[in-house]
């Protein structure tokens, strides 16, 4: 479930993740089929890479595993950038809109 916008003002995620801030994603893994990857999901607050994958698994509504000894979260489909697709749909949840966060791969 998304948040509203008066639960993100004031919140940890506006504090680590203002308006324009880059969010940065690590491919964890890759099925045989391709048909899925894991993925983490860290953002940078106060010069501190923090790992944000579980509250970004949580709003997004993707299942958390712990496999490789890493939070991660699968992501279902081929063809697409899956990075880029977890952080537009971040920014969306957020802030309305999928362009406010950028994405960088790690």
């Amino acid at each position: 479930m998304s948040p509203t916008t008066t639960e993100i003002k004031g919140s940890i995620w506006e504090r680590c993740m203002p308006r324009g801030s880059t969010v940065y994603t690590v491919l964890r893994s890759r099925s045989k089929s391709g048909m899925s990857r894991a993925i983490s999901v860290f953002c940078i607050w106060d010069g501190i890479l923090v790992d944000i994958t579980a509250p970004t698994a949580n709003i997004l509504g993707y299942k958390l595993q712990n496999k490789t000894g890493a939070c991660q979260f699968v992501v279902e489909g081929c063809g697409l950038d899956v990075g880029y697709e977890v952080v537009t749909r971040l920014s969306f949840a957020l802030y309305r809109s999928a362009t406010v966060l950028k994405h960088r791969w790690i």
